[in-house]
């Protein structure tokens, strides 16, 4: 089971990322053991190609694809599901996040238009999830073991 998405509206989350999509292009937001939810403003204009123009939503793969009024660009909101950890395992939560944003943030300094590629920006966000598991599993609030899953991405 990969959880229910109606937080994403209940608790406002689609909202307050559709407001602030104008001012950042790319948002990832954490949502603990919800997963996390990317959204992104792309636009078809650029040296660098998308396959995301080739996409349509789709509630099994857990995206949704937006037109904007802007000619040429769309709004994706892909929610990728925490990967499951059972409770005795988590040691502390301390660090957990910092890990997820600092392996999401390596990837994207290593492929700048990540966001632009479905298939890059789930490899990253799987290798991001598996950063903050080891942290979880730590006492320390960045898990030692971290260096280790950057070197096999």
């Amino acid at each position: 089971d990969k959880g229910d998405l109606s937080f994403l509206i209940t608790q406002g989350v689609a909202q307050m990322a559709l407001h602030l999509l104008p001012l950042f292009q790319n948002l990832v937001i954490k949502c603990g053991d919800k997963g996390v939810i990317v959204m992104a403003r792309i636009s078809n204009a650029g040296t660098s190609t998308t396959s995301w123009f080739n996409e349509r939503s789709n509630i099994f793969k857990r995206y949704v694809i937006g037109k904007t009024l802007t000619e040429g660009e769309i709004v994706v909101l892909q929610h990728f599901p925490a990967i499951p950890i059972g409770k005795e395992e988590v040691i502390s939560v301390t660090g957990a996040g910092d890990s997820l944003v600092g392996a999401l943030c390596a990837s994207i300094t290593r492929k700048p238009d990540l966001f632009r590629d479905r298939a890059e920006l789930e490899g990253a966000t799987k290798v991001a999830q598996e950063a903050a598991v080891l942290s979880l599993r730590s006492i320390r609030a960045i898990s030692p073991s971290l260096g280790d899953v950057q070197r096999a991405s």
